[in-house]
């Protein structure tokens, strides 16, 4: 099968982010479908906000 005959418009993919040893890397698949890694700074990281996220009822607080 050709890659000309899929079509990648469909396709799914998700991104995951790691650290180790210091460096925080977002992986993702580019359009061919190759793991890319891209290194993320502290610097680019220092004005993240992240939203606290509310109980549910469902779930238990440790």
């Amino acid at each position: 099968m050709r890659t000309s005959d899929v079509s990648w418009t469909n396709i799914g993919v998700y991104s995951s982010f790691t650290t180790k040893d210091g460096n925080n890397v977002l992986w993702h698949c580019d359009r061919r479908c190759y793991l890319v890694g891209k290194r993320i700074t502290d610097q680019f990281l220092a004005d993240l906000q992240v939203p606290r996220r509310q109980p549910s009822k469902e779930t238990p607080i440790e």
